[in-house]
């Protein structure tokens, strides 16, 4: 598979308070704090996250940081839940549950190319914060809309919440790698696989012609969820 373009980064638009100095005391906000942080993570990848790095970003000490968050992790949550508003930012239900589905999941993976560092860390958390409530009662509707009631809707927001989450998760954590190692993974298919034993190997053989198409990561993520909503579908009372 050839290498495709790197997903440029979104950052924030907001203010840099650290470019004109440090901030007067008692303007730190909390929505500053985590806009910085996600800027912070999209610029400079995860070496760069800590929390003397980040009150740098903001003219502050950690001190005024650790004032609205508690720990480290409590500012992953929230980065976390900036990506999943994000992810939300114009959606609207569809009248076709899968449809709905089928819009979060490439919402999903869509933010979190434009974010891999941050969504690299944060993919399979729980926020406990608004936006992430808001996508938990998109898909349970959807769910429900199919006609699985109790525990089984449960069941079946937990696969599909969990798949969507660990292959975007995952597309994101490749993008976030150093630029030499995602660029040797990628050589890999026409450099190593393409030139095996052929005896020992021929499935590999048969098909190495075609190493070097290009496929989009995207394209085979969309598969991806294609298949898994057509597995709901097959088993959905109201189908």
């Amino acid at each position: 598979m050839a290498r495709e373009a790197r997903a440029t980064p979104r950052s924030s638009s907001t203010p840099r308070p650290g470019a004109a100095g440090r901030l007067p005391r008692g303007t730190l906000t909390e929505e500053m704090i985590l806009t910085a942080a996600l800027r912070l993570l999209d610029e400079q990848g995860l070496d760069a996250f800590s929390l003397p790095r980040l009150g740098q970003e903001l003219g502050a000490s950690s001190t005024a940081v650790y004032r609205h968050f508690a720990s480290r992790d409590e500012i992953v949550l929230g980065v976390a839940d900036l990506l999943i508003g994000e992810s939300l930012d114009g959606f609207e239900p569809d009248e076709s549950w899968q449809q709905t589905l089928h819009d979060l999941a490439l919402r999903i993976w869509d933010t979190y190319q434009r974010h891999p560092a941050a969504a690299s860390i944060s993919f399979m958390r729980t926020t406990r914060r608004p936006h992430e409530m808001r996508a938990v009662d998109a898909i349970l509707g959807a769910v429900l809309a199919a006609g699985w009631t109790g525990t089984e809707a449960l069941v079946q927001y937990r696969g599909f919440a969990s798949f969507v989450l660990s292959v975007a998760g995952a597309g994101a954590h490749f993008e976030s790698l150093p630029e030499g190692e995602r660029a040797g993974d990628l050589a890999a298919w026409p450099q190593v696989y393409g030139r095996l034993d052929t005896a020992s190997h021929r499935h590999i053989l048969a098909l190495a012609p075609h190493f070097g198409a290009e496929i989009a990561h995207r394209e085979i993520y969309e598969r991806q969820v294609d298949l898994y909503l057509g597995a709901m579908a097959a088993q959905a009372p109201l189908s």
